[in-house]
């Protein structure tokens, strides 16, 4: 099995992980995820594509500027972590009950789901009457 590469969040690692990144390869942070039932680390992933004129991009985000934001970096997922893009089913196991019925604005927000719902009834969004 190979190791696993890691740049740290300093200056030095972030110019070495800018000559060495790849394009079309994935890297992994980890990031804090905030949830009504607590914060909970997360694993996001960023893959690098050419851009003209700017080279290797994730977004808007270059490569030094994700291990000076969101350092350290890894070249393979954490294990035992939930992806950010995961399934969706894993932000309901904490209300528990039938997944399919129920969605998670059900239970954390229900003034913000009666509210559209009304909008809704309304007609087009903004309406008055």
């Amino acid at each position: 099995m190979a190791q696993t590469k890691v740049w740290e969040q300093n200056r030095r690692d972030a110019k070495r992980f800018a000559r060495e990144v790849e394009a079309g390869v994935t890297y992994w942070v980890i990031e804090e995820a905030v949830q009504p039932w607590g914060n909970e680390p997360i694993a996001n992933d960023y893959v690098f594509e050419k851009k003209a004129l700017l080279g290797l991009m994730s977004g808007s985000m270059s490569p030094e500027r994700l291990v000076l934001t969101y350092g350290p970096v890894y070249d393979t997922q954490p294990r035992g972590m939930r992806t950010m893009r995961g399934s969706g089913s894993q932000l309901f196991k904490p209300f528990g009950g039938d997944t399919s019925t129920r969605s998670l604005e059900d239970d954390a927000y229900p003034e913000l789901v009666r509210a559209e719902a009304r909008r809704k009834q309304r007609g087009r969004a903004g309406a008055r009457r």
